[in-house]
């Protein structure tokens, strides 16, 4: 039988904190939180839970940290995630019987898990997507290593300690209300490593990368990025795909022209040959100088990659095509609508919004190649997507229809006021909605009217009033 500890160190995590523990205590025998400092409830909340509690001094050192709760933990097996990551729901029903099945494997010393950056602040938009060592097995020669981006690492012998799984991880570190004072304390700590190394060195070059892109330097972000591609280290060059799409963003952000990407991206390509970013990459460009052609073939070979890329046998490099495969089916099914392939596009802008509901402009083309469908299957097609329980995607969804023709379906999501002119429009009876807005139209001038005062300049509403309400304000 195994014992699972789950283990964090904290520091001010009251907004994270409850779902952490809420999370573990699916999966765990035992939880231990180490405090280094916090100075807002985080402590309080703690305790409550009765979970075991324990302080120690920060050293600028997050390894010294992590081994510190590790030693303290009972378990054979540990879960080590950060305050600000979980399990999904179905990685919390696997994870116990994963274990279980590979408990008596001593050649199996720690899991592979896929960690899914989202944003917060956005609809839980995907960010990117890793690999991360957060399940260990607890053993002397496994623990952690350096004070900052600290990663586990093994000291036994073994040709493969680290197995792949797909107990999917969701982290919200990076969501935009945290992220900028994230990247300053990482600064500072990186600054310090770099002291204690005596200069930077090659394991500095894509964190320093990172950090300078998240304070939109971008000359410097671009710097560390190239010096860490030129890099023959093989550790430091598994980063790559993460340091062309920093490459990249940074000379978007400052105005690069299609040429000056096309050249970091044909570079990416020669580098990564298999790696759906450079695909996607590839065929936005070709999209933007409207070579479609070579735009579907590059979005085509970019979802093959990435599905390759999702098997955990095969799962490495880090992506951040999960961040745009809404735009990517939204880009495809532009291309169909230029085709006349318009079913192929209204199946890729439902894509679309699966993945990303809140793209408007996707929405609205969407509403107006469904309208000379039946309204009972537009109704249903749209319930595939958006759920009528969720109020903000409902009123999302009604936003939308707002800015669509009225119809049944218009009816049937936003249900006007009877007679009201939006009603009226939308079952065809244009003559009462006509007659409506006029009425409407009228009690506008009225308010206007009431609001006028005559010692005040003439205003831009008083030149658009219609005769008889002008005579009204010249008196």
């Amino acid at each position: 039988m195994i014992k699972i500890s789950a283990c964090v160190i904290v520091k001010n995590e009251e907004k994270n904190i409850e779902r952490w523990l809420k999370n573990v205590k699916k999966y765990s025998d035992e939880i231990i939180v180490v405090d280094t400092g916090s100075t807002d409830r985080t402590v309080e909340i703690v305790k409550k839970s009765k979970v075991k509690l324990y302080f120690f001094k920060w050293i600028n050192d997050f390894s010294a940290a992590k081994n510190y709760a590790i030693s303290k933990a009972k378990g054979n097996w540990i879960v080590f995630l950060d305050a600000d990551e979980y399990f999904t729901p179905l990685a919390c029903k696997r994870l116990r019987p994963y274990l279980e099945s590979i408990h008596n494997d001593g050649m199996v010393m720690g899991i592979r898990s896929p960690l899914i950056n989202i944003d917060e602040d956005n609809d839980n938009e995907i960010l990117s997507t890793v690999e991360q060592v957060r399940i260990f097995r607890k053993d002397k020669t496994v623990f952690y290593v350096e004070p900052i981006h600290e990663y586990i690492n093994c000291t036994k012998k073994r040709s493969y300690p680290f197995i792949i799984s797909d107990l999917t991880i969701y982290h919200t570190g990076y969501s935009a209300s945290v992220n900028r004072k994230k990247t300053e304390r990482n600064l500072e700590l990186l600054k310090l490593d770099i002291e204690r190394a005596g200069g930077e060195n090659e394991f500095h070059y894509p964190y320093l990368a990172v950090t300078y892109i998240n304070m939109r330097e971008f000359d410097k972000a671009i710097h560390y990025a190239e010096l860490c591609i030129k890099n023959p280290n093989r550790k430091v060059r598994s980063q790559l795909g993460q340091m062309y799409h920093i490459i990249l963003g940074s000379i978007r952000a400052k105005g690069g022209d299609l040429d000056e990407q096309q050249a970091i991206v044909d570079r990416e390509l020669k580098d990564l040959p298999n790696h759906a970013d450079a695909h996607w990459e590839n065929g936005r460009l070709a999209f933007m100088r409207f070579d479609y052609v070579l735009a579907l073939k590059e979005f085509d070979e970019a979802l093959k990659w990435d599905e390759y890329a999702k098997d955990p046998r095969h799962f490495s490099e880090e992506s951040v095509l999960d961040k745009s495969l809404y735009y990517l089916y939204e880009l495809k099914a532009k291309i169909e609508m230029e085709r006349g392939e318009i079913q192929q596009a209204i199946l890729d802008y439902k894509i679309s919004l699966q993945k990303y509901s809140y793209n408007a402009r996707a929405l609205v083309v969407l509403l107006n190649l469904l309208r000379d469908y039946p309204p009972v299957e537009t109704i249903d097609f749209l319930k595939e997507i958006y759920d009528e329980e969720d109020e903000k995607e409902y009123k999302f969804l009604c936003d939308c229809l707002e800015r669509s023709p009225r119809n049944e379906v218009y009816l049937y999501f936003v249900r006007p006021e009877p007679e009201s002119y939006s009603a009226l429009m939308a079952v065809g009876a244009y003559p009462q909605a006509a007659n409506e807005a006029a009425k409407r139209l009228r009690s506008i001038y009225d308010m206007a009217l009431q609001w006028y005062e005559p010692d005040n300049p003439r205003n831009v509403w008083q030149v658009l009033l219609p005769p008889e309400w002008k005579k009204k304000t010249s008196r």
